[in-house]
């Protein structure tokens, strides 16, 4: 069976790399801090098998401590189980004893309540606004320009890269020192697909890169350092 005719779940699982649990915990709590941190990121859930025969299942919010004084494992419990408030358990790491992750074919895709992927004609709208929001914040046209090809796919990506690259860069331009660079040595802002997150500065054009993957995008936080290193 080739690998175009494996089902989603198939596919999720020929993905799904082999990393011990300690690796598999710093994954799911970055997920967890980016989620905290309000971006747009699928959490999945994980049940926790504790040597005790207990069982706690949730989302991974954090991992904290070291190995010499220990570390927790911070679970905030689904919703659904407490609509009331929100139950946090924190569990030792010494205490467990395995983890199942619950629908790994989910880790890579846009979380539910994401905005469905624009149209070609609604990303290219959405770009122009972008170049007039910006141009009003720095005072000079910079053009906002996407690498569309002809492949669909690319579409929720790169809307979602446009999304947090205006939000980033009209936050970045609030600085004066900021903004005198943007005006004096950017004249585009590249949007295009890549194997992972990148920001380099070619020629007069930001160029910035996103996985297609949801996990491996990256944070607004990571993007803006990026973006403040090179101006």
């Amino acid at each position: 069976m080739s690998f175009r005719d494996r089902t989603d779940a198939e596919r999720a699982l020929q993905r799904w790399p082999s990393r011990n649990l300690e690796q598999l915990f710093e994954d799911l709590a970055e997920l967890g801090h980016r989620w905290k941190d309000g971006d747009e990121v699928r959490v999945p859930r994980v049940t926790l098998f504790l040597r005790s025969g207990r069982e706690v299942t949730g989302f991974v919010l954090d991992v904290y401590g070291d190995r010499a004084g220990g570390r927790t494992v911070l679970i905030r419990s689904p919703a659904a189980a407490h609509p009331a408030g929100v139950d946090v358990t924190h569990v030792p790491w010494a205490t467990l004893d395995a983890v199942t992750v619950h629908d790994v074919a989910a880790w890579d895709r846009p979380p539910a309540d994401a905005p469905p992927p624009p149209t070609r004609e609604e990303l290219l709208a959405r770009a122009a606004s972008a170049t007039e929001l910006l141009a009003e914040k720095v005072g000079t046209p910079i053009a906002f320009e996407l690498e569309l090809g002809d492949d669909e796919a690319a579409l929720e990506p790169l809307g979602w890269l446009l999304r947090l690259a205006q939000r980033v860069l009209l936050e970045v331009a609030a600085a004066p020192a900021s903004a005198d660079a943007l005006r004096g040595r950017v004249k585009a802002v590249k949007l295009a697909l890549g194997i992972q997150p990148l920001t380099s500065f070619a020629d007069g054009s930001l160029i910035i890169t996103t996985p297609s993957a949801w996990n491996k995008r990256a944070t607004a936080q990571s993007l803006r350092r990026e973006l403040e290193a090179l101006l």
